[in-house]
Parts: structure tokens; C-alpha cells; sequence
């Protein structure tokens, strides 16, 4: 481990653009953000940044820094043992990057990609798990079904057929609406557990989204056989399960 750089008393800053908290392991879930007002200070022992209020994390208590590509620039991931929410800071510039990275190197374990990137400026692009993309993949199409879907098929199929009939036809129609809600907020939650490693709930999903036949939501139907095929294929290659 190399000599760490000096880092004034008073802290260094580190320009962002925006600061966001995600549930530990599932970096693309943020549910916190600052983008109004974003500070990320690096002290000697810790490292400060603001949401709704000051947070910090103890260099000593890291277990990754890692370095990702982000609209429009970079964003560092910040990941401590025990702890609830990862951080991630959509960093103003390369160089403000470079500069956090030179300053926690020897003070807090950096990825591959990190160091990578603090000597020559170069970011490999992330590689996902099988696991992680069946998790992504549940999530976005949760997403769609508890967002969009159920409420189209309510709405639309069952307010239709209501309007033209004047009978029950119009609740016939819409119920198949109150099945993708629930299914939808399910395939959302199997996805945070799958991004964070769970090849059970995924499992346990993928037979559960083949009910999107009777909602009529096929982005069920084909997720539920993509996450199939990512669970053959983890299982078949132990290193695939491991989540970085």
C-alpha cells in the first residue's frame, strides 16, 4: 500500500454534481439524491458528503471505492461494511475524480477500475453478473407493469368496455389491472434482492411472472425466461455468482 497524500485539516473538497444513496449492493436504486446543493469532503479519517443531512463514512470502515461511468461524466461508488445505504457522487470532472482517487489511495481499499483509472485516466466498463442483469431486467420491467401497465389495462381496456357495454363487461376486462400492480411491486423487489445477489428470489419470480399471461403483460412472460436462462447460466459457472 502506497504513502497516502496529505490531506489538510479542514478537509478536501471534491466538486459534484450530485449525491445519491442506494441500498447497499444495488447501486442503480437510488433513493436519496442531492443534486441542489451537493458537498463530498475527504478527511483523514472519513468521508462526509450531504442528502437530506450530513452523512459520514470511516475510511477505516470501507470495503470499495470503485469508479463508473455516469451521464455526462464519472460517478464514485463508496461501499462500507454493515452499512445500509451505498454512496455514489456523480463527480464534476475527471480531474476531481483523479484527485479523490489519489487521496484515498492507501487510505481505503480501491477496485480495479479505480486504481486503474487514477493512473492513467482509463475506465474498463463494468461487467454484470448473470445475477445482475436478471435483477435489472425484473426491476425495469416491474417498473413498467406497476407504473404503466396495470393502470393501461385498467383504464383503458376496462373504462372501454365498461362505457360500450354498461355492464360488469368493463370490470371483466379491467381486473386482469389489479394483478400487475402487486406483480408488478413483487418483480421490483426480486430484482433489488437479485442486484444484491438473491438467486432465490429470482427464481421464485421468474415462476411467479408467467401470471402476467392472465394480466397481459409479455414483458413478464419474456423476463421471467431471460431470468431463467441468467439462473442456468450463473449456476453453471460458479464465479458468475459472485456480485462485485
Amino acid at each position: 500500500m502506497s504513502t497516502p497524500l496529505a490531506i489538510p485539516p479542514q478537509g478536501l473538497a471534491v466538486a459534484v454534481r450530485q449525491n445519491a444513496a442506494s441500498p447497499s449492493g444495488v447501486g442503480i436504486v437510488a433513493v436519496k439524491r442531492n443534486n441542489l446543493n451537493p458537498r463530498l469532503t475527504l478527511f483523514p479519517d472519513r468521508l462526509v458528503y450531504n442528502i437530506l443531512a450530513d452523512n459520514e463514512l470511516r475510511l477505516d470502515q470501507l470495503d470499495a471505492v470503485d469508479v463508473l461511468r455516469a451521464l455526462g461524466g464519472y460517478a464514485v461508488r463508496v461501499r462500507a461494511r454493515d452499512a445500509t445505504f451505498d454512496y455514489t457522487g456523480i463527480v464534476a470532472s475527471a480531474t476531481e475524480l483523479k484527485k479523490l482517487l489519489d487521496h484515498l489511495d492507501g487510505r481505503a481499499p480501491l477496485t480495479e477500475r479505480a486504481q486503474q483509472f487514477r493512473v492513467d485516466g482509463a475506465l474498463p466498463p463494468a461487467v454484470r453478473t448473470p445475477l445482475q442483469k436478471a435483477g435489472l431486467a425484473m426491476v425495469v420491467t416491474g417498473a413498467f407493469n406497476f407504473l404503466f401497465m396495470g393502470t393501461f389495462v385498467m383504464a383503458v381496456l376496462g373504462g372501454g368496455a365498461f362505457a360500450l357495454s354498461g355492464s360488469e363487461l368493463g370490470w371483466l376486462c379491467g381486473a386482469p389491472g389489479l394483478l400487475l400492480w402487486p406483480l408488478g411491486l413483487a418483480e421490483i423487489v426480486a430484482g433489488v434482492l437479485g442486484l444484491r445477489g438473491s438467486g432465490g428470489a429470482l427464481r421464485v419470480m421468474s415462476r411467479a411472472q408467467l401470471l402476467g399471461v392472465l394480466g397481459l403483460s409479455a414483458p413478464s412472460v419474456v423476463c421471467s425466461f431471460y431470468a431463467r436462462r441468467m439462473l442456468a447460466l450463473a449456476q453453471s459457472d460458479p464465479a458468475a455468482l459472485e456480485v462485485g
